[in-house]
């Protein structure tokens, strides 16, 4: 009985330990796309921008929220989630 019981939980902590670097590395990757994103706003955001204010539903968002389409936000909400993964990765 024993010996399954040990078994069993370093079963768990080799699945934990997976999960935890697949964490880490989604990340560093998310980090690293909000980055390579913040540092080139310019090349993508006004395209971004004429493509969300295209849709017409778009205009009843705007006169309710402000900074509507939240175009300069995407490199901060990437980032935010990149984090997020780093601090899962070490719990």
């Amino acid at each position: 009985m024993g010996v399954s019981i040990v078994q069993d939980k370093s079963t768990q902590a080799d699945a934990g330990g997976l999960a935890r670097r697949l964490y880490l590395l989604a990340g560093i990757v998310t980090v690293l796309i909000g980055l390579i994103g913040a540092g080139s706003g310019w090349v993508w955001g006004d395209r971004s921008y004429e493509y969300l204010m295209s849709i017409e539903f778009t205009y009843y968002l705007q006169s309710y929220l402000p900074y509507y389409p939240f175009v300069p936000f995407f490199p901060i909400f990437i980032l935010m989630l990149g984090a997020f993964l780093l601090v899962r990765s070490r719990q």
